[in-house]
């Protein structure tokens, strides 16, 4: 299959039956938000340890969730009717096996991202302590703490690249899966087609890049000036970037994976 016809069959599927794709995702995103809820433990020293329940959470309701998902879409791309309802039908332990099996390749792909992370964690010594990673970046800079950032951002961006390579390599498996097909041999294609898929990303990147380059300037001024006070108001932007997504972003990710799901069902079918 071609990734144009991908593109207009997952369309079609997402046209007919948009109501049930908004509803799935707002349950995805339901799912998700109680997975990571414990997350909030770890603003308290008392109970942070109980922060880290979010990762058992996560395995055991969000995989399976994204596997049931990825068969209802598997059905609506190949012209049949789905209801957000049939995500409960799915077998629990099947989906969890296939949702722990690409976890754990994914894993290994965000390695890099992941160790970079832990040792910035590592560096930050607290909220008292806010400009404890900016003598780290000033280090990067010849002494320049705006320089040092600018220098940094993207060396720390560049440890995420292996993990998207990741989810493009593995963005098929889940409907594979649901296809009872294998993607072996058709790994290109599908890399191809995770990549076309994310045009329809686009609106929401575009409107976000706008909102946020309005505070650049005073990020760095704040920065150089060393005073929190010269911050802008992220509560505000915070509420915009959110608009932007509950108009662009909702429904644009099941159209990129009803998108995924057709190729690998046209594949799986030729």
């Amino acid at each position: 299959m071609t990734i144009r016809q991908a593109f207009r069959r997952g369309w079609q599927a997402w046209r007919t039956q948009g109501t049930c794709w908004l509803s799935c995702t707002l349950s995805a995103l339901c799912v998700t938000g109680m997975s990571l809820a414990p997350l909030l433990l770890a603003a308290a020293a008392p109970v942070r340890g109980w922060a880290l329940l979010c990762v058992p959470l996560f395995l055991l309701l969000v995989l399976p969730l994204r596997q049931g998902l990825a068969a209802l879409m598997g059905r609506a791309v190949r012209g049949e009717r789905t209801t957000p309802v049939e995500l409960l039908a799915a077998p629990y332990g099947t989906s969890l096996g296939r949702g722990l099996k690409t976890a754990l390749c994914l894993l290994l792909w965000g390695s890099p991202a992941l160790a970079a992370t832990i040792w910035l964690a590592a560096q930050y010594k607290g909220a008292q302590d806010v400009f404890s990673l900016m003598r780290l970046a000033g280090t990067l800079g010849g002494g320049v703490a705006v320089d040092g950032m600018l220098a940094a951002v993207p060396l720390y961006l560049l440890t995420f690249l292996p993990l998207l390579v990741g989810l493009a390599f593995h963005s098929g498996s889940r409907f594979a899966a649901a296809a009872g097909c294998s993607l072996r041999g058709r790994r290109g294609g599908m890399l191809l087609c995770w990549l076309c898929s994310q045009v329809t990303l686009l609106p929401f990147a575009v409107v976000a890049a706008l909102l946020t380059a309005g505070v650049v300037p005073q990020i760095a001024a704040a920065i150089a000036a060393r005073s929190l006070a010269m911050l802008p108001d992220f509560g505000r932007l915070g509420l915009w970037l959110l608009a932007d997504a509950a108009v662009l972003l909702l429904p644009a990710l099941p159209l990129r994976a009803l998108i995924q799901a057709a190729w690998v069902c046209g594949e799986a079918a030729a």
